[in-house]
């Protein structure tokens, strides 16, 4: 199966976009902007109407494991709050199997190229 990457481009922008007028608003239960990643599971689940709790469980957690290990390696990358957003968006669709971790991985370098996520 093909990946259209220009879709994951547009519903990463669409995420994104939708996430940070809700944070702004103070729609959402983080008060802190580097924090936004943790609502894309979230995001994810909804934008594809997965409503099994423990599956959304699974999304968050992995999101958050893969976070912690970045964190980690680099406390300082908190502060690219847009780019943890987009991979924990796209990375959410993992668990789920929507996408493998592989077609993550390509998605988010064509996403990388195509849109400044470090701004």
């Amino acid at each position: 199966m093909s990946i259209n990457y220009g879709k994951w481009l547009a519903d990463a922008k669409e995420a994104y976009k939708y996430t940070l007028l809700k944070f702004e608003c103070g729609d959402l239960e983080i008060t802190d902007i580097k924090e936004l990643y943790t609502i894309a599971p979230l995001v994810a689940a909804e934008k594809n109407q997965i409503d099994d709790a423990e599956i959304i469980r699974e999304m968050c957690d992995f999101i958050s494991e893969n976070a912690e290990q970045d964190f980690s390696v680099d406390e300082g990358s908190k502060n690219h709050y847009k780019f943890h957003f987009v991979i924990s968006f796209i990375n959410s669709h993992v668990p789920p199997e929507i996408i493998t971790e592989m077609e993550g991985d390509r998605i988010m370098e064509y996403i990388n190229d195509e849109w400044e996520l470090f701004d």
